[in-house]
């Protein structure tokens, strides 16, 4: 496969000169968005985080649609940038993403009505999970295959996993 250099309108890329398809974007868009978010990246990235987020954009569209693949056509990163937002302000608070699942653990009493108010798309409310010590949130059409307990270490291994811990009054501009 050539490679394809990524020049749009006069605009050398800072974050994805190197993809050479939409999969590598995608995949280097989830990557960055945990690892640029101001909540996990221990300094104060939010301009960073809000020029390689305008970058993907660009990118996605001027690439989207020429993949011929179904799925290219369904990633959205403005939902993805959004389920991420819905932690915003929830502070200590560590949250894992296992798998397709969300777990948030090291919660407080009095954030209990702010995690259950969290709506993302496709996805059923935060219900505790009180052998864990953690809220889980589960896609909708998510179907349990074995009644067998799993520790959240042994989902970890199995599933992979992706954390960082919320920090109060961190917010992302839209």
């Amino acid at each position: 496969m050539p490679y394809i250099c990524i020049i749009i309108k006069h605009y050398v890329m800072k974050y994805f000169n190197d993809c050479q398809n939409l999969d590598e974007a995608k995949n280097l868009f989830k990557t960055l968005v945990f690892k640029l978010h101001p909540d996990t990246s221990g300094y104060d990235s939010q301009q960073d985080f809000i020029v390689m987020h305008a970058e993907f954009k660009k990118l996605a569209k001027s690439l989207k649609f020429k993949t011929g693949k179904d799925q290219d056509q369904d990633f959205d990163e403005e939902n993805f940038y959004d389920v991420l937002r819905k932690f915003d302000g929830l502070d200590g608070v560590i949250i894992e993403v296992i798998g397709t699942h969300i777990w948030l653990s090291n919660t407080k009493y009095h954030q209990k009505t702010q995690i259950m108010a969290i709506r993302i798309l496709n996805y059923k409310s935060a219900i505790w999970a009180g052998k864990k010590k953690a809220f889980w949130i589960r896609p909708e059409d998510y179907v349990t295959t074995s009644r067998k307990e799993q520790s959240l270490e042994t989902l970890k291994n199995v599933h992979g996993c992706k954390s960082f811990t919320a920090k109060k009054g961190k917010y992302l501009a839209a």
